[in-house]
């Protein structure tokens, strides 16, 4: 019994680690998705840094807080030439423990023919 109560902590600590590491790992492969999905649609369009943006928000609409300028912050630039996209995305989430992390991601898409 006092062994059992001596463990209850530690397993609600590790339990606490894996939440923290599973949303971690969970925000990074939305943003990640969300900057491929803006550089992919913006790579497409007539005016591929507003439609970039578009496609961010549109992808996150179900996560809570995802809104440019609450949590979210997102870029759109055409570098060089104006041949290349790249799509910045930030979003800022809260763990179980309290902290509070960003998740960054970046892509880069050549552009082709717009229409």
């Amino acid at each position: 019994m006092i062994a059992t109560a001596a463990l209850i902590p530690v397993l609600l600590l590790l339990l606490g680690a894996m939440v923290d590491v599973s949303v971690t790992t969970s925000m990074q492969t939305w943003v990640s998705e969300a900057a491929l999905q803006g550089a992919r649609v913006g790579s497409r369009s007539a005016l591929p840094r507003e439609a970039a943006l578009a496609a961010v928000i549109r992808f996150g609409e179900g996560i809570a807080g995802w809104r440019m300028g609450d949590r979210l912050t997102a870029t759109a630039r055409l570098d060089g030439t104006g041949g290349v996209l790249v799509v910045e995305v930030s979003y800022t989430y809260a763990l179980l423990s309290g902290r509070t992390q960003v998740a960054r991601a970046s892509s880069s898409v050549y552009l082709v023919d717009t229409p």
